[in-house]
């Protein structure tokens, strides 16, 4: 291991000097690579292939390489899509955090915070999307750098300017990452405003803040130990950043190329801007169109089997991108047709069988609902349970009865469980030595070295001392149990070593699936149903749990993830790291500013829902409400445990279990079968466990659309696909982002409409009209 890594050093090294001498990027490379092939190759192939991949490529495979791939060298890299955007070139000396920057990051993160906290508490959406803050960043980096003097400061050993040059494609590349951290809700924040509406928890601004930031922090520190677990191997790669990193090219490369993949952008955002006034305000019809239902021409069951918004939207297609599921263009076509294959089955076949069978009473509730019902399919009275103190009264909720949810929505507690034990089991079978194998060379204090030469060109770059991670996680976990007690959130401290150490059991099971699949079950579940069992009884111990494992997890699978982001646009993984801190940091501070503000100003009992109001209303809040009640006032023994009606819920992660288990078997026994990919468990309820949450409007056409896109585009027009399918997805969802915020500050906040008329019915804008008279009280609208 030490050999193999001191010849990896030493030829990183050889690059350098023949940098300083002068020599084009493309030289260096190609040297380099002919030299260190035994140390370097580009990809480690099967033996049965080693003889093709040995022999030269004839001009007309080198040319269709060149054509296809970002560089002809990638040829036998192991993740083609990679191949097919990434290239190899690098400027070692251009400069990442600049003047420009800390300045562009801070104002749009700013900027985009407040949007997004203020519609935290609006009755309709509104954001200020990831790719327009590129967009404008470009054009004001482009005139600092046109108008700031270049004058060089000194302060002892350090230099520094306002203006290093041309505005470049790293220091873009960090403000975009930067932005997007800043600009987020912090997950604790909902929790935080639901302590303090319904649960009385008078304001403490200092601990209030170290709520929110404490949160976000440990995840960072967290990612430390998984940075060579989940970052360096090349079948990790993350395919949701390949469409940005495409982005970020067209805008800076000079090739041909990038121009015309960044026109096909351009033109691709300005027709879909225009497009959407269609659908989301003209003819509201073309946004949801049942075909069964429209067909059943008022027939009950045609409604629920044919409804996209109210029932299992079997057949229905829409013409509203807002609808359409982007990430399909995006993902491998394996992890589309797994997950869609899972959520349709459920939402076609499963789920519709179990209403008409009347399982579990369903007649009685909403199709595809997330509602609590009464049994006999009303609204659960959750006040009338509860005392003064927002305790359980005993005596009223035997009265009462237990809740009953939808069948739809019961199996998605099912199905979630039944994703989430597939999803540490196949990490464990399919991972797991690999994981181990690195576990064991970080204890000795080697590197895994891996034939991969993006890493290869990163060589250069120091990485993060390790001593970073553990000083932001000891100090992020004082300060949280500091909070704890100080603030009085109730959560003891054992409480949050057990979260903690769930969290990180976990992360890397689920960093897995990200880095593979672009999504993963979480910890949700698993934080709620804790929560509930550990304190029963103690709601705002069990809020604080849920505001703590979530960001846990998805902070640290962010920041490896940002890390491979990195590798793709040669950034060091310390300006890295650092941007994401100074996101964070910016985070905490506007949410809770712009909250206090709103509170101060707003009617309370309009945010709780007990007045109207068109402009305020937080939903979110009142979620995470109805949530603490439900876990922790309520509980799980009361919902599923043994006495209750659903006992089987656990079922599940037996089920995931059980099933990784048999596909790894037959991989075994078959080899080339990749059950990785066609046998994906953990994906396929993942997609099962997507609805009754989203409505069946956009599933059908989204699978469609997958298929054309990452199918038959892929793989019969692999020239146009490199060109333009990533930068096509981008401007549809860019122009779609940008249309939604203009017709929220030009339509909904001014509280203006469109005339009514045939294709814009106001109470049923998919003219799917409820027949109310033959459904369930639940389903009548």
């Amino acid at each position: 291991m030490a050999s193999k890594e001191t010849d990896v050093h030493a030829a990183v090294a050889e690059i350098d000097d023949t940098a300083e001498k002068g020599d084009h990027e493309g030289q260096r490379f190609a040297r380099f690579e002919e030299k260190h092939k035994s140390t370097l190759e580009v990809h480690e192939v099967k033996e049965t292939e080693e003889n093709a991949c040995n022999e030269p490529l004839n001009l007309q495979e080198e040319k269709a390489a060149a054509e296809v791939l970002a560089d002809p060298r990638l040829v036998n890299y192991p993740v083609q899509l990679v191949a097919r955007i990434v290239d190899l070139e690098d400027d070692f000396d251009e400069p990442v955090l600049t003047f420009r920057f800390w300045i562009l990051t801070t104002f749009w993160g700013v900027i985009g915070n407040i949007v997004a906290t203020i519609f935290e508490f609006k009755p309709f959406a509104g954001s200020l999307p990831s790719t327009a803050v590129a967009l404008f960043s470009w054009g004001m980096g482009a005139t600092m750098a046109k108008y700031l003097p270049t004058r060089t400061f000194k302060f002892f050993k350090w230099k520094w300017t306002m203006n290093p040059g041309p505005f470049r494609i790293k220091e873009h590349v960090m403000i975009f990452m930067s932005y997007g951290v800043a600009s987020e809700i912090s997950y604790a924040l909902e929790a935080l405003c639901a302590l303090q509406l319904w649960y009385g928890r008078e304001p403490s601004p200092f601990w209030d803040i170290m709520y929110l930031m404490t949160s976000g922090f440990i995840g960072y520190g967290l990612a430390g130990l998984l940075r060579e677990h989940l970052v360096s191997p090349p079948a990790f790669y993350y395919p949701l950043w390949l469409p940005y990193v495409a982005f970020f090219n067209g805008m800076h490369k000079d090739s041909a190329k990038a121009k015309q993949g960044i026109r096909a952008f351009w033109i691709a955002a300005c027709v879909i801007f225009v497009w959407t006034w269609f659908p989301q305000l003209i003819i509201p019809v073309l946004s949801a169109m049942p075909l069964v239902c429209w067909m059943g021409h008022g027939n009950a069951k045609a409604y629920v089997l044919g409804s996209g918004n109210y029932g299992f939207g079997i057949l229905s297609w829409t013409l509203d991108w807002n609808w359409i599921d982007p990430y399909v263009a995006q993902l491998p076509l394996w992890v589309t047709i797994t997950s869609y294959s899972g959520l349709l089955f459920a939402g076609w076949f499963l789920y519709p069988i179990l209403y008409y069978s009347n399982a579990f009473d369903s007649l009685s509730y909403g199709a595809m609902s997330t509602r609590v019902y009464l049994g006999n399919g009303s609204a659960y009275p959750t006040t009338d349970i509860l005392t003064p103190q927002l305790r359980l009264n005993g005596t009223a909720f035997e009265e009462v009865g237990p809740p009953h949810w939808s069948t739809s929505y019961i199996f998605r507690f099912f199905f979630g469980f039944t994703a989430f034990a597939a999803s540490l089991m196949f990490a464990a079978l399919y991972y797991g030595q690999e994981a181990w194998r690195i576990s064991k060379a970080n204890w000795k204090g080697d590197l895994v070295e891996y034939n991969d030469p993006y890493l290869a060109l990163m060589a250069k770059y120091p990485k993060v001392p390790r001593w970073w991670y553990y000083a932001i996680l000891v100090l992020s976990i004082g300060l949280s149990m500091l909070t704890f007690y100080m603030g009085g959130f109730q959560l003891p401290w054992w409480g949050f070593v057990i979260f903690f150490i769930m969290c990180i059991i976990v992360t890397y099971p689920n960093g897995v699936l990200v880095a593979i699949t672009g999504d993963a079950p979480g910890d949700a579940m698993l934080t709620d149903l804790l929560a509930g069992l550990l304190f029963h009884g103690n709601p705002m111990a069990v809020m604080s749990c849920m505001a703590y494992a979530n960001p846990i997890l998805s902070h640290c699978i962010g920041l490896l993830a940002s890390f491979k982001l990195g590798i793709y646009m040669k950034i060091p993984e310390t300006s890295m790291l650092i941007g994401q801190l100074y996101g964070q940091l910016l985070q905490p501070l506007v949410n809770y500013g712009i909250m206090r503000m709103i509170f101060k100003t707003v009617d309370m009992d309009i945010l709780k829902g007990y007045k109207e109001s068109v402009n305020w209303n937080a939903l979110g809040t009142r979620a995470w409400y109805s949530a603490s009640v439900l876990w922790g006032v309520i509980g799980p023994q009361r919902m599923f445990g043994p006495d209750s009606e659903y006992p089987f819920i656990y079922y599940g992660i037996l089920i995931g279990f059980g099933l990784v288990l048999a596909t790894w078997l037959i991989q075994r026994w078959k080899p080339h079968w990749n059950t990785v990919e066609w046998m994906n468990v953990p994906t396929f309820f993942n997609g099962m466990n997507g609805i009754p949450v989203s409505p069946m409007t956009g599933p059908f056409p989204s699978l469609i659309l997958g298929l054309i896109s990452m199918g038959y585009l892929y793989r019969y027009h692999a020239v146009w696909w490199t060109k333009y399918n990533y930068l096509l997805g981008l401007g549809l969802i860019c122009g779609t982002a940008i249309q939604g915020v203009f017709q929220t500050f030009a339509i909904s906040v001014p509280g203006l409409s469109f005339p009514e008329w045939w294709g814009n019915n106001v109470d049923y804008p998919d003219r799917c009209f409820p027949p109310n008279d033959d459904l369930p009280v639940a389903m009548q609208q």
